[in-house]
């Protein structure tokens, strides 16, 4: 996975944060079922901020996307001097009975924020705290079905999570699986299987070894 450059502007500088400061990460959802970051932009940039006040943000799709980055956010009012803030697309609270909202997030948002924590938790020396936006402020964001506690579980343990969400709905999705669950086959460091992706004779050589060893003595 990786951290792609948002086409965003700003109606001003930011403000540089030291990695030091930073202790906690502030998880939020859109509280709307579609808007994209720039919609998301235009909100902010709306409220008279500089820009969208995300730190990152992660779309639907696992899309990761740097908001402000490393500089000051405007995600959890009275905190955004330490706090870095991460916003997920999509509505988690059934707030109101005619605006759609999600009761599961897709495997590919889900994992990309395990893997946004993860990197947070690798670079930033003081990190103490990873919650929901109500940790700090009195708001339901972000959500009762954004899977919080699961999440930061995931990112907390030492063990990569489920990886080789790039095979659902592959042709051999099943077939794959069986391979993974038998130990025949790894993923790739970066938490991904590309199924598609040509092997090399490095990965047919374990592949002969692992099915030699399946084979009856």
């Amino acid at each position: 996975m990786d951290i792609q450059k948002g086409n965003f502007t700003w109606n001003g500088k930011l403000t540089p944060v030291p990695k030091e400061k930073f202790n906690s990460i502030a998880l939020h959802h859109m509280a709307h079922p579609t808007a994209d970051e720039y919609e998301v932009e235009k909100w902010h940039k709306g409220n008279g901020w500089v820009g969208i006040g995300y730190n990152y943000w992660i779309g639907l799709d696992g899309r990761i996307i740097e908001g402000r980055g490393l500089n000051q956010g405007a995600g959890v009012e009275n905190h955004n001097s330490h706090i870095i803030s991460i916003g997920f697309q999509g509505n988690y609270e059934p707030f109101d009975p005619n605006v759609k909202y999600l009761t599961e997030m897709p495997q590919a948002q889900f994992e990309a924020g395990v893997w946004l924590i993860r990197h947070l938790k690798a670079i930033l020396p003081n990190l103490k705290y990873i919650d929901g936006h109500c940790r700090w402020n009195s708001t339901s964001c972000p959500g009762r079905y954004f899977p919080l506690k699961k999440m930061i579980d995931a990112a907390e343990k030492d063990e990569p999570q489920e990886p080789y969400y790039d095979i659902k709905g592959h042709w051999a999705e099943s077939l794959i699986r069986q391979a993974i669950a038998e130990g025949w086959v790894k993923g790739y460091p970066d938490g991904t299987f590309q199924p598609d992706k040509p092997i090399t004779r490095a990965e047919a050589v374990a592949l002969i070894i692992a099915a030699i060893k399946q084979l009856p003595s």
